[in-house]
This record gives C-alpha cells, sequence and structure tokens, in this order.
C-alpha cells in the first residue's frame, strides 16, 4: 500500500509552522531608532525618533513621560511610530519617556528613553513694586533657571558707582536691593547663572531709581488769607500713581481737615474761619502703593477777615516824622504771628509814619511784617521785618 504523501506533508508543515507562530508572538519588541538630535535637546528645538515594532500586526503607538507637566505625551507620536516634540524652557530638565506598543492580538512591548532638555535662559519673576522704584525703598525679583542644576547667581549693574553687590541676589536668585540717592536714573541689571554641567544664562531687567517728591504750586492768596476767604494750592508729585492727603499744625483748633485735598489730583482749597487766625504749618503728604512717600511744608497766616464797610481805610500817607507821636515803650519783642497791646501800638506807630496803611487790629501779620521792613529801611537798620532791640530803641527814641 503506498503512503498518503500529501497528508504527510500537511502534518509535517503544521508542525513546522507552529513554533515559528508561537516564535512571532514571543519576540514582539520595540526599539528607538534615528533618535534627532540626541539624548539631548535645546529648549525650543525639536526632537525626533522612530518607534520601530517587530512582531506586531496593526500596532498601536503610545508615550508617556516621566514628568507630569511636559508636553511629551502620546500626541506626539503618530499612528506608525513617528515621535515629534518641541520642549518649551519650561520642560528643562531631565525626562524618562516610556514608549509603549501594542496590538489586537495583545502582543505588547516597551521601551525607555531618557532625554535632557536644556536651557541656557533665565526668567525674571515677582518683579516688586516694578521697573519704578523709590530711593530709600526696596526691589525685589526671582531669577529663575529652569533645567540647571544648583545654579550659582551672579548679577551686575551697568550705573557707575551703583550700591547693587554680589550680596544682593543669593543662592535661590532672590534678588533684593534698596537704592540709595546716589541710585538715581536708569540702572540695566544683567543676571547670569550657572552649573556644573555647564549651563550658563543670562537675562537683563532695567529699574528705574527716582526720589520721592511733593511741590505745592500756584498757592493763593500767598503768604496770608483773610479768614472766609479760599485758600488754594495745586499739589504735584513724581510718584507714579500718588495718593495726596493734608494736615496742619496750629496753636488753637483748626478747621482745615482731610478733605480739603482732593486724594487723586492734589488739588487744595480751603476757607479758614474766624478761629483759624494765626500762623498755619500745612503739610501734603503723598504715598504710593508700593510705599513710596514724600511731604512738603508751606506756612502762611490767617488774618482777620475785611469787612463789607471800609473797614480795611486808606490812610493818606504822610511824611516820616521826626519823633515819635506817642508815649508808649516798646520793650518785648515781636515778631510775625504775635498779639496784644504792643502790636496794636506798634500798627498806630507806623500808620502815624506812612508806612501801614490799615486799621490797627493788634495781630502782627504779613502787612505789619512788611511795614516794619519799611521803617527798619529807612532807619538804616537790618529789614527783617520783627522788632528786635534796635527797633525797640528806635521806636522808643525821643
Amino acid at each position: 500500500m503506498m503512503p498518503h504523501f500529501p497528508s504527510r506533508l500537511l502534518f509535517i508543515s503544521l508542525l513546522v509552522l507552529l513554533p515559528a507562530t508561537l516564535a512571532h508572538a514571543d519576540t514582539a519588541s520595540v526599539s528607538i531608532q534615528s533618535l534627532t538630535p540626541g539624548t539631548a535637546v535645546e529648549a525650543s528645538s525639536t526632537l525626533t525618533f522612530v518607534a520601530a515594532a517587530q512582531g506586531f500586526i496593526n500596532p498601536t503607538y503610545s508615550v508617556t513621560d516621566s514628568t507630569p507637566t511636559s508636553g511629551g505625551t502620546s500626541g506626539h507620536i503618530d499612528a506608525i511610530g513617528d515621535f515629534s516634540w518641541t520642549p518649551t524652557i519650561y520642560d528643562a530638565g531631565w525626562h524618562s519617556l516610556l514608549v509603549s506598543v501594542t496590538d489586537t492580538s495583545s502582543h505588547n512591548a516597551s521601551t525607555t528613553v531618557s532625554i535632557l532638555v536644556k536651557n541656557n535662559n533665565l526668567l525674571v519673576t515677582q518683579l516688586t513694586p516694578g521697573t519704578l522704584v523709590g530711593a530709600g525703598h526696596p526691589v525685589s525679583l526671582k531669577v529663575l533657571a529652569p533645567g540647571f542644576q544648583s545654579p550659582v547667581f551672579y548679577v551686575f549693574d551697568s550705573a557707575w558707582q551703583s550700591t547693587v553687590s554680589a550680596a544682593t541676589i543669593n543662592s535661590t536668585g532672590l534678588f533684593t536691593w534698596t537704592p540709595a540717592t546716589s541710585d538715581v536714573g536708569t540702572h540695566t541689571l544683567t543676571f547670569t547663572a550657572s552649573d556644573i554641567y555647564g549651563h550658563q544664562g543670562t537675562i537683563t531687567q532695567s529699574i528705574f531709581v527716582f526720589v520721592p517728591s511733593v511741590t505745592i504750586q500756584s498757592v493763593t492768596p500767598s503768604g496770608s488769607v483773610p479768614a472766609g476767604k479760599p485758600l488754594t494750592f495745586t499739589a504735584t508729585s513724581t510718584l507714579p500713581t500718588p495718593v495726596y492727603s493734608v494736615s496742619d499744625v496750629y496753636s488753637g483748633t483748626t478747621t482745615l481737615s482731610a478733605s480739603a485735598i482732593t486724594a487723586a489730583t492734589g488739588l487744595f482749597s480751603w476757607t479758614a474761619s474766624t478761629t483759624d487766625i494765626g500762623v498755619h504749618t500745612i503739610t501734603v503728604r503723598v504715598t504710593d502703593a508700593a510705599g513710596n512717600s514724600a511731604s512738603n511744608t508751606i506756612s502762611l497766616a490767617v488774618v482777620a477777615p475785611v469787612a463789607v464797610t471800609s473797614a480795611v481805610s486808606t490812610v493818606a500817607p504822610t511824611p516820616p516824622a521826626a519823633h515819635p507821636t506817642s508815649s508808649y515803650l516798646f520793650t518785648t519783642a515781636l515778631t510775625l504771628g504775635s498779639r496784644g497791646t504792643a502790636v496794636t501800638e506798634l500798627q498806630k506807630r507806623l500808620v502815624s509814619l506812612g508806612f501801614l496803611a490799615i486799621n490797627p487790629t493788634g495781630y502782627y501779620g504779613p502787612a505789619t511784617v512788611t511795614a516794619v521792613k519799611k521803617y527798619q529801611t529807612q532807619h538804616k537798620l537790618s529789614p527783617v521785618g520783627s522788632v528786635g532791640p534796635a527797633t525797640r530803641k528806635a521806636l522808643n527814641a525821643k
């Protein structure tokens, strides 16, 4: 009986093919090929490679990154295993990319490639209060060096004789500096960082230092203001966003309140009452959100109001008399703000001599100061406007 060769051949073929199929399933693998530019890539440059899968039918590719916030995820590998990723400066550092392959026949394989994203650029953050800072007030910022390993920071200032020094930046990149008045002007600060792996980075930050100040302008009227009449002026400041306030120093109880000045514009308006008669020291203060501040002060006198009738009558000037017409003896020093009988007698004397053209009030105001200066000049005395020993001697002369 002849053997049945076709059946034997089929049996032998199955015996040969079965191990081959099993071997195919057991050798599923994936490898990384054409890695460009290599295991290190600069931030903003593109990293590419091919995931070469063996032993798979219609494989599916995925990539996971050991850095959770990284952009090196599955979306960067396509259906045929081509990977492309452009890391940013925030991806700087080491990344372990796990490349996995599966198929519908439950084949799977994976491999890992380590990538170093390098960054030679630094970042400036947390700049407080900003690029404008008043002398005497601190400015701070944080220099970040993504991808650097234990970086060392340095700072250099372009301004000549700056008070910026190596001590103004610490090992964490925190820069803190309180500029002096000698630092007024523009400062271009250059920050550098380096590490043991040869990473180096540089970044610049400009800061302008100014002297906080406030100026009082257009004081109307100047010198003195009658009670019942408005006093106005405008305050201006070098601060970018100033907030104005006002205070008053007076021997009595002043009617000047905080509402006399507009906080946002510096416009001042105040109408004094008769209880405010006397000398007032008015201080305007300006501040801003960054803590900068400045102040300025003016002094002026509130005088008795002018009556509707001829309370201020014009006295026809008469030639200076050779001798005083009153027997009053002056014994005390008199100056701006003085009150009393001696002031009244002084004003009478000045009216009679033609140096003063108001009715005596008993208050030594700016008009009296001017009249005393004229008297002193006439008598070859120093025109200081106040009554001291030499002026008293002249007034008491017979």
